[in-house]
């Protein structure tokens, strides 16, 4: 029962177009299926979930039904809410472009977990529950940015 928080850098965002997935993974043979690993580390203990968003390159998914977590080579019962929409010129909605994955704490034994997220798998992953940002929420251990702009 612990909080956690990927750890990604904005290199994340290039590879998600790129990425393929890696030796003993599962893998479903289409040309727009790509794999990414997320390293996750706890920032908080006593919840139940785990809560983090992941950004996505233009045409990496457009559906959350076809985006699936792995722990090793086993699909999870994740809830993935789409954050962000791509649209068109007319407004008509293209893909995703962010989106909230949540999965229960237990699945995290250790301080830390690698999942990978595969995009483009047909069947996507099994329904997992949605929790309210509320009982997800913690204070980072990081000091936040301070913003752009004039003082």
């Amino acid at each position: 029962m612990r909080r956690c928080t990927a750890v990604a850098a904005a290199a994340l965002w290039f590879m998600l177009a790129a990425s393929s997935p890696s030796a003993g993974q599962a893998t479903v043979p289409t040309s727009r299926t790509s794999t990414v690993s997320i390293s996750l580390q706890r920032i908080a203990a006593g919840t139940a979930t785990i809560s983090f968003g992941l950004p996505l390159a233009r045409g990496a998914a457009t559906d959350p039904s076809s985006i699936t977590v792995y722990i090793g080579t086993t699909p999870i019962a994740a809830a993935i809410t789409p954050l962000l929409r791509d649209h068109d010129a007319a407004g008509h909605v293209t893909g995703l472009r962010a989106v909230r994955i949540q999965f229960p704490a237990s699945l995290m034994p250790g301080p830390t977990l690698t999942v990978s997220v595969m995009l483009g798998a047909p069947g996507g992953a099994p329904a997992g529950t949605v929790v309210p940002f509320s009982a997800v929420s913690a204070e980072s251990p990081r000091p936040s940015p301070s913003p752009i702009g004039p003082s």
